[in-house]
């Protein structure tokens, strides 16, 4: 194989490979490259794959940037048929797809009905085909007595995909491609210098050279930025959010994606199917380092979701069996937007922070970096290119953020159910404490800690962080209770 290439694709997801495949109907000769040992961890198995442009939307996301990603999921959204069908026709592979989509509300989400209403409105002024309905219309949906929903919205045009089927066959369609060099490899930093980047330098084939490089290796790409160059400085930085899914067997075929809205810190309860038999539960997620956050997949993650599938949306699935357990980082930017579109050294682009809309947003992702790589007029509007990042935004305060944390967290430390579960009334306990003690008492009592948790605000301003605050104040406070024994002792 030879080691110089037109375009080095750093990633072998979903938006790498549909990047990939959009370049290599340019003709040109592209070298993706990604490490094959983490199938199990990539966000793109991982994903339910809800095609949700407004299924998203939450009471808390209205500023200027918020309606951008908006529409920019209105946009890929709207050209993924198109997409999907390009796909199953250059791999001869079909992909499974279902439209339609009920998004209910229960009482296990203290902020159900006001998302829901956002939602509602945002399809009126988008003119969007919706109805509303008796949740007990809604085909297959048997929850528990105690969870009944009391509202629901079907959305007729929003579904979900396969990502297993759909990543299978870009896969297949790239192999296909005599322009196309698919290498289990690992990128661990950039080649070039101040102006230009000239190619990457990976684990076990060295130095592979290219005019342009996309780095699209979701939260991966951090490390190979950091150590190649100051061009990390210039942009926000990535934070891993880890989310646990399920694959089940069932003995009906569901139709439709039922979910609810967004809630604790993530994209809430849902059900996806998957194929005639079976259905993708998902999904949960933890940002940093909160406790959870490695490899694999752990019993409490697995409690949650079988929990809320069960008991939200149909007991029926506590016979069903467990096909398969996927986890996976999802990218998240700083300031929770995407970033997308060609930095300021010449030859070197990205694609990553999706979170998690990354499956739906690969389409119109795959359009404007092959448009901008070809040189070409951009098609569509891209609000997260790296210049528009230098543009000041409307960003949320430190008081919004703490304000929709603490929503939140209220629902977050009562899951999976809504009593205080195992020892989460001491972390609990922990956490008002501590802060009670930065209320009230003189300055200087744990003022580290102040400083700590202040600066965890500034560089990771997102309300997914309250919850590091929750674990970490109980952590201190256990750290504060070793020393004083040891004292003692």
């Amino acid at each position: 194989m030879s080691n110089k290439f037109d375009i080095i694709i750093v990633g072998g997801g979903i938006i790498g490979k549909s990047i990939a495949l959009r370049l290599e109907q340019e003709h040109l000769n592209i070298l993706c490259i990604d490490p094959h040992y983490k199938a199990n961890g990539s966000a793109s198995l991982a994903a339910g794959a809800m095609l949700g442009a407004f299924a998203e939307i939450t009471t808390d996301k209205t500023n200027e940037m918020d309606k951008k990603e908006l529409q920019f999921r209105i946009q890929s959204q709207q050209i993924y048929p198109e997409y999907v069908e390009n796909v199953e026709e250059y791999s001869g592979r079909k992909v499974y797809q279902k439209n339609g989509t009920f998004i209910i509300a229960n009482v296990a989400g203290k902020l159900d009905r006001f998302n829901l209403k956002t939602i509602e409105e945002e399809l009126i002024q988008h003119k969007k085909t919706y109805e509303r309905i008796d949740p007990s219309a809604i085909p297959n949906f048997q929850p528990n007595r105690e969870y009944l929903a009391y509202q629901a919205l079907y959305l007729p045009f929003e579904g979900c995909v396969n990502t297993t089927d759909l990543l299978d066959a870009l896969t297949v369609a790239l192999e296909k491609s005599e322009r196309v060099n698919l290498m289990d490899d690992l990128v661990l930093s950039l080649l070039g210098n101040e102006q230009k980047i000239t190619g990457v330098r990976t684990k076990e084939n060295g130095e592979i050279y290219a005019n342009k490089v996309v780095l699209c290796a979701g939260v991966g790409i951090q490390k190979i930025l950091d150590f190649s160059s100051d061009i990390s400085k210039k942009l926000p930085t990535l934070m891993p959010g880890k989310g646990v899914s399920l694959v089940m067997d069932t003995e009906v075929e569901f139709e439709h994606v039922i979910r609810t809205p967004n809630r604790d810190f993530a994209c809430g309860t849902h059900i996806v199917p998957r194929s005639k038999n079976s259905v993708y539960i998902g999904a949960t997620n933890r940002i940093a380092n909160t406790p959870g956050l490695k490899d694999g997949v752990t019993a409490g993650e697995l409690h949650s979701l079988l929990h809320s599938a069960i008991h939200e949306i149909n007991t029926d699935f506590r016979t069903c069996n467990v096909q398969m357990m996927n986890y996976g980082s999802r990218p998240i930017t700083t300031d929770r937007y995407p970033l997308i579109g060609e930095v300021e050294l010449e030859g070197l682009f990205v694609a990553t922070g999706t979170y998690r809309n990354g499956v739906l947003m690969a389409p119109l992702i795959g359009d404007i970096v092959t448009d901008k790589i070809m040189n070409r007029n951009v098609r569509y509007e891209n609000p997260f290119s790296p210049e528009q990042r230098r543009i000041k935004y409307n960003h949320v305060t430190t008081d919004k953020l703490l304000e929709n944390g603490i929503k939140d967290l209220v629902s977050f430390i009562q899951e999976p159910a809504g009593f205080l579960p195992y020892n989460r009334s001491q972390e609990l306990e922990h956490f008002l404490q501590i802060l009670t003690k930065f209320a009230f008492l003189e300055e200087g009592e744990h003022q580290l800690l102040l400083e700590e948790s202040q600066q965890l605000l500034r560089d990771y301003p997102v309300s997914e962080i309250v919850p590091q605050l929750f674990y970490r104040f109980s952590e201190y406070m256990k750290e504060q209770k070793n020393m004083e024994e040891i004292i003692q002792v």
